[in-house]
């Protein structure tokens, strides 16, 4: 399977939305939504990865390894940065909670209703490559042990145990953890997104749906999620997605993602068609290159920025060019990560091929 150049363009809108509403919430407070995008979108490519090919052990090895040289690197370069500056800035952080940053398990304490360790709030953000890094560990291991024939029962399951977790359900269980509506950022209660993904992948990656199909069914997955986010919105107006999340995570979320499976799955079905020339333009696809990096340094950048200027004048309040430059820095600082650091080592995945024979692979972005 080839690069989809279109996805890259999905990519940049996906980050875009987010800059936009870490900059100011209350006039977009839908833009939290650009997470679940970035989770479909991972969800559907790392499930075409891994159902294309046999999951053994040297598989599963290059697997593991690529994805490693993918995400780790900025993102503890990004952590090292947090640390060392540290003890340098006017109130220093407690840096109890750092064994976790380190493991992407930053979200592991509200599982048991827990307040996690303060940390720097720069990081913040990372709470979504916590939840890329926690499925990209237990996805693969479900796929090894279950027939493809399965694949969208797993997924329909998977994604039901996450609209369960939102919504309140309760275990009857006489142990801490009874999915007594947990927060929206663990893996349990946000892995909708991934799994509607790998349901995707097997929509267009298997003969069970002939592709003339499964454009109707993409359709339909995109008209009834618009009608419900459509409703919503009309009855309550932007107050219907809420900040930072919406009044009913359970259905709301779910719809979502839902509404990102139509899009995904469309714009993959229609790859290279004249309709969708303008996600193919060089300087959106750019975007989407370096989208990770975007979103890795943009809260860090946001934050150094805020506290400067705030060090400098106590009245500080942003202004629309203050944040016009947040964005350029952030956009200058991603394209030298890329160049100078992610593109060099994304070139070693080359030495942890899949299989001996030579064919392309989709990949995945955060």
């Amino acid at each position: 399977m080839k690069r989809i150049p279109e996805l890259d363009g999905l990519r940049a809108f996906a980050a875009a939305v987010i800059l936009a509403f870490h900059l100011s919430p209350q006039s977009l407070p839908a833009g939290w939504t650009g997470v679940d995008l970035f989770f479909v979108i991972s969800g559907y490519l790392i499930t075409s990865i891994l159902i294309s090919r046999p999951l053994t052990g040297r598989v599963l090895f290059s697997f593991y390894v690529r994805r490693a040289l993918r995400i780790w690197p900025i993102y503890y370069l990004g952590l090292a940065f947090v640390v060392l500056v540290n003890p340098w800035i006017p109130w220093p952080y407690s840096l109890v909670a750092l064994p976790y940053y380190l493991t992407y398990t930053q979200n592991v304490w509200f599982y048991w209703g827990a307040k996690p360790v303060p940390f720097n709030p720069a990081f913040d953000h990372t709470w979504t490559l916590a939840l890329e890094e926690q499925y990209y560990l237990v996805w693969p291991l479900f796929l090894a042990v279950v027939s493809r024939r399965f694949l969208p029962v797993l997924c329909l399951a998977t994604a039901g145990v996450a609209y369960l977790g939102r919504s309140g359900f309760v275990l009857d269980f006489p142990y801490p953890l009874v999915m007594k509506e947990l927060p929206d950022c663990v893996l349990l209660s946000r892995c909708d997104g991934f799994a509607l993904g790998g349901l995707l992948a097997w929509i267009l990656g298997t003969s069970a749906i002939p592709r003339r199909y499964a454009g109707g069914l993409l359709w339909a997955a995109l008209g009834g999620a618009s009608l419900y986010l459509g409703t919503g919105l009309s009855q309550e107006g932007l107050r219907f997605f809420g900040v930072p999340k919406p009044a009913k995570p359970g259905p709301t979320i779910l719809m979502v993602e839902v509404f990102y499976l139509g899009v995904v799955g469309l714009v993959v079905l229609h790859s290279g068609k004249p309709v969708l020339a303008w996600l193919r333009q060089g300087w959106l696809c750019w975007l989407g290159m370096i989208s990770y990096g975007i979103y890795l340094y943009h809260y860090l950048i946001y934050w150094i920025v805020d506290g400067c200027a705030w060090n400098y004048d106590r009245a500080y309040q942003q202004s629309w060019s203050v944040g016009f430059w947040k964005v350029v820095i952030t956009l200058a600082v991603a394209t030298i990560s890329w160049y100078a650091i992610e593109r060099p080592l994304l070139g070693l995945k080359d030495r942890f091929p899949y299989e001996s024979s030579k064919g392309a692979s989709p990949e995945s972005g955060p």
